[in-house]
């Protein structure tokens, strides 16, 4: 059985995501909380974190990818771009960066500013993916107007070594200060639960010319 599209977005990527998972089981065991609330994509998604973290339930990473999955067919874009690490780590599914770019895409057009910056990442450096420099610049500008620090540093990277852009030092510096200005205006807590690891941590504290 698979859960059914919900299109709550008029992205196609999202509807299209359909036919892109329609060779895996998308739903959990019929007890699941996802497979009840079919119209509830946040169900999915927070069932999924339970699963995938081993949260009062056995660690099952194969369920919590098929849960994210769910969770972005019904429009959750957190768990478009958490299936997207999934597929990219291979966590309960194999390595898949083609399929991993589809879900970080997906995320990307609802919203969620990461799922920009991973798409990006993964046409720089994913495994079995055709380069494609100029396309990961607009999806990291994308996820930097989107608010996500880390697109702007890989936007800026973009610009400061002419990767699919033609070479501009002083507008990489200006992504660089876009990405660090967010970062300074998060309270310090608040930084792991919005995807700041440490190079975006170490760039903003090393300075400009220390970026890349």
């Amino acid at each position: 059985m698979r859960i059914a599209m919900v299109c709550v977005s008029a992205s196609l990527v999202v509807c299209q995501l359909s036919s892109a998972t329609a060779d895996s089981q998308v739903i959990g065991p019929d007890d699941t909380w996802c497979h009840r609330s079919l119209d509830n994509a946040a169900v999915c998604y927070e069932e999924a974190v339970r699963y995938a973290i081993g949260d009062g339930v056995p660690d099952n990473q194969a369920l919590a990818t098929s849960l994210f999955v769910a969770a972005c067919e019904g429009g959750d874009g957190r768990g478009c771009q958490d299936a997207a690490v999934h597929y990219h780590s291979g966590r309960g599914v194999v390595v898949d960066d083609e399929r991993a770019i589809e879900f970080a895409t997906a995320a990307c057009e609802l919203g969620l500013g990461r799922g920009c910056g991973f798409a990006g990442d993964l046409f720089v450096f994913g495994r079995n993916v055709d380069r494609d420099l100029g396309r990961a610049t607009v999806l990291f500008e994308t996820g930097c107007e989107a608010g996500d620090a880390e697109s702007c540093l890989l936007a800026g990277r973009q610009y400061s070594y002419g990767w699919g852009v033609a070479e501009d030092l002083e507008l990489s510096e200006t992504f660089y200060d876009m990405g660090c200005g967010i970062v300074e205006e998060m309270a310090p807590a608040d930084r792991h639960s919005h995807g700041i690891g440490n190079y975006v941590l170490s760039s903003c504290s090393d300075g400009f010319d220390h970026a890349y």
